[in-house]
């Protein structure tokens, strides 16, 4: 009996770890993305990492993606990234594909990023597409005094 409550309870704090570091990123229905630049990664067998800058333009918030090759019998890649900016640091070595990673991170914009890419698996040379985008909040627009009638006009009417 203890054992079973305590499997189910790692079982719970392990899943929120998975939560918690990104591995996937959920975009809302208010939420625009727009593509900001892509980059073509060159893997060989002896370099297997990356490392390069990005200046983001605006405060908020970005997301990372790969697009590796698909699986074949000659090769598998399955790319990680890491992003560090201002001491911070994020990381994801799998999305929920298996194959890419897909990271969610909130920048701050002129501030230069350091991007690291490393492609692990078996392969002798492979091109990665990683795309870098930007997520907007598209607002609602509230109701300003202008758009409300006066309600002190009808009462003088009447």
């Amino acid at each position: 009996m203890f054992g079973k409550k305590l499997i189910s309870k790692l079982a719970a704090v392990v899943l929120a770890g998975i939560m918690v570091i990104g591995c996937g990123v959920a975009v809302f229905a208010d939420e625009r993305i727009v593509e900001v630049e892509e980059r073509n990664l060159y893997f060989r067998q002896y370099v297997s990492t990356q490392t390069f800058e990005f200046v983001p333009e605006f405060t908020g918030e970005y997301i990372f993606q790969s697009y590796a090759p698909t699986i074949s019998s000659s090769r598998y890649v399955n790319p990680l990234i890491e992003v560090k900016q201002n001491g911070h640091s994020w990381l994801d070595f799998d999305s929920a594909d298996g194959l890419n990673f897909k990271l969610r991170a909130h920048l701050e914009g002129g501030v230069p990023c350091r991007i690291f890419v490393q492609c692990d698996g078996y392969y002798t040379a492979a091109n990665v597409t990683m795309v870098i985008s930007r997520v907007e909040n598209e607002t609602v627009p509230e109701e300003t005094d202008s758009d409300v009638p006066a309600l002190t006009e009808e009462l003088n009417q009447v």
